[in-house]
């Protein structure tokens, strides 16, 4: 019977570990894809964890992996983000990586509803607005800006026009916003360019099967704007 072995980190705060990368290594009858979240014995205990990667069969004793809950659960650009914060704050990458797990329900996709508002499909800008979404849209190596202007200056509507060219091009759009009250206000300036579809909205007073369900429109691809607290 053939077997793999992968290299898995617990989620949780495993002290002696803290550099991205490491794990400890599992053998399984069956192949499991990184990110996979899988039920391991870690110790006494039995924990959920994350495969990081498959390695070449070591010398030592290593335990069966018991479960794989769900395959290929985070994506590698997500264990990447994980092990950049875990080594640039010191911190254990499981403590990092338990952080990008979504309370997982047995649910079907499931859409928070907005209220229906007409669709528009341009915004007008000025010149120095077009400007600024075209620096802010460029690929270029420069991936920060910072944009200035005095209230009702049209900072919102370069935003919009950001967000619409990246979703031309398939790409995803968040915006953070500070409290969760100022959540529909914004909502409502973008729902006029987006359709419904293609907003979600995390906030602390989701439900754990309504923010599963808007995570997995995410990772989905079909949600292009994502709003946050």
């Amino acid at each position: 019977m053939a077997t793999y072995y992968y290299q898995i980190m617990p989620l949780v705060k495993v002290s002696s570990i803290a550099l991205p990368g490491e794990g400890f290594t599992y053998v399984s009858s069956q192949k499991i894809k990184r990110g996979s979240l899988v039920t391991i014995e870690f110790g006494k205990k039995h924990l959920r964890g994350i495969v990081l990667k498959s390695v070449k069969r070591p010398s030592f004793f290593t335990k069966k992996v018991l479960k794989v809950l769900v395959p290929q659960l985070l994506t590698s650009q997500q264990i990447k983000l994980a092990q950049v914060i875990s080594l640039y704050n010191l911190t254990p990458l499981g403590t990092c990586l338990k952080l990008f797990i979504p309370p997982l329900t047995k649910t079907t996709l499931e859409r928070i509803n907005f209220p229906s508002i007409e669709t528009v499909s341009s915004v007008k800008l000025t010149i120095e607005q077009k400007e600024a979404v075209k620096k802010i849209t460029s690929l270029r190596e420069k991936k920060y800006f910072l944009l200035f202007g005095p209230a009702s200056s049209g900072k919102t509507e370069v935003l919009i026009s950001a967000a619409l060219k990246n979703a031309k091009v398939n790409r995803q759009t968040l915006i953070l916003i500070p409290e969760i009250f100022l959540s529909y206000q914004e909502i409502s300036r973008y729902q006029t360019h987006f359709s419904p579809k293609e907003i979600v909205f995390f906030h602390s007073a989701l439900k754990p099967r309504e923010f599963f369900s808007q995570w997995q429109w995410v990772k989905s691809g079909q949600a292009r704007l994502i709003i946050a607290t």
